[in-house]
C-alpha cells in the first residue's frame, strides 16, 4: 500500500469483456445483475490496451469481474496480444473450469507471464457442487482431469489453484483431501465468504479497520464503466466511465487518490465502512 509507484498507477486492473457466466452460484451477485450478456465494445477493449502498453511499473490484469472469462471468444487473442506488447502485465486468470477444452488448455499454456490459473471448484460433490453452483461436478472434474494430465506431462507450467468458499462444515475438509489425491499438482485455497455490499451474506461480520488493497485497483464492467473495486459486482458506485476518461485520471480522481494517499479507515469511507473484505 506504501509503495509510491502505485500511487498514480494501477497495482491492478481488472477488465470483464463480456458480462456473462454459465455458472450461478449462490455466493455471488451474478443471478441477479443487471448487465447480463453486455459485451464490451472492441474500441473500448483496443483502448484499454492502448493506454496500459504505456504504464511505467510492472502490475497485474485480470481479464474477469463477475463473469466466466473463457467465454468471450476475444479473451485469448487479447491475452496473446498482451504477452507479446505489454511486457510490464502479470495476468491473473480465473474460470470455473467448465470451459477449459483441449484446445483452450493449449492456448493458456502457451502463454507466459501468468501468476496463476485459478479455479473457482467449491466442491467435490456432486449435490453440493449442483446446489452452489448450478453446474454439472463430473463434467467438470473430467475438465481439470485433462488440464492435471498437461501439468504432469509437463505440458503446463502455470500455477493452477483450486479454490472453495469455506462454509465452515466437515466438507471444506473433504475437499481439500479429495483434491490433493486426484489432482495433486494442483495448488488449494480455501476463500471466506464476503459481501458483495450487501447482496449476499458474509462469513464473518466484522469490517477491518485498516485501508483496503482494492483501493490500488481498477475495475472495468462490460459496460465501460468503472466500479468502486471488485465487491462492487453490480455496478451500484461508479468511478468513472473509460469512454469518457482515461484508466489513470479516473485511477487519479480526487475521492480515490484521496483514499490512497491518506490510507483513511475504512469507517470514514462509504461505503467501505461496510464491505468485510
Amino acid at each position: 500500500m506504501r509503495d509510491a509507484r502505485y500511487l498514480n498507477q494501477h497495482y491492478e486492473i481488472s477488465v470483464e469483456t463480456l458480462a456473462l457466466c454459465n455458472a450461478a452460484c449462490t455466493f455471488c451477485p451474478y443471478p441477479s445483475l443487471e448487465r447480463k450478456g453486455v459485451e464490451l465494445p472492441d474500441k473500448l477493449l483496443t483502448s484499454i490496451l492502448l493506454q496500459i502498453k504505456e504504464w511505467k511499473h510492472p502490475f497485474y490484469f485480470s481479464p474477469f469481474k463477475v463473469n466466466e472469462p473463457l467465454l468471450d471468444r476475444r479473451v485469448i487473442p487479447m491475452l496473446q496480444e498482451i504477452n507479446e506488447y505489454i511486457p510490464r502485465a502479470v495476468i491473473r486468470l480465473f474460470t470455473n473450469g467448465t470451459t477449459l477444452t483441449n484446445k483452450v488448455i493449449q492456448s493458456i499454456a502457451d502463454l507466459h507471464a501468468i501468476a496463476h490459473l485459478w479455479i473457482s471448484l467449491n466442491s467435490v460433490t456432486v449435490d453440493e457442487y449442483c446446489d452452489l453452483m448450478k453446474l454439472d461436478f463430473l463434467k467438470t472434474a473430467n475438465k481439470l482431469d485433462l488440464l492435471h494430465s498437461f501439468v504432469m506431462a509437463k505440458k503446463f507450467k502455470h500455477t493452477v489453484i483450486l479454490s472453495r468458499v469455506v462454509q465452515s462444515n466437515e466438507a471444506d475438509a473433504e475437499f481439500v483431501r479429495y483434491c490433493r489425491i486426484r489432482w495433486p499438482r494442483f495448488g488449494i485455497q480455501m476463500i471466506k465468504k464476503d459481501g458483495w455490499l450487501g447482496y449476499t451474506e458474509p462469513q464473518m461480520t466484522k469490517v477491518p479497520q485498516i485501508p483496503c488493497a482494492r483501493w490500488w485497483e481498477l475495475s472495468i464492467m462490460a459496460t465501460g464503466k468503472a466500479a468502486l473495486c471488485c465487491m462492487d459486482g453490480a455496478g451500484e458506485y461508479v468511478v468513472g466511465d473509460i469512454s469518457k476518461s482515461s484508466l489513470l485520471d479516473i485511477y487519479n480522481s480526487d475521492p480515490l487518490l484521496k483514499m490512497r494517499t491518506g490510507l483513511l479507515e475504512r469507517s470514514g469511507v462509504s461505503p467501505c465502512n461496510r464491505c468485510t473484505y
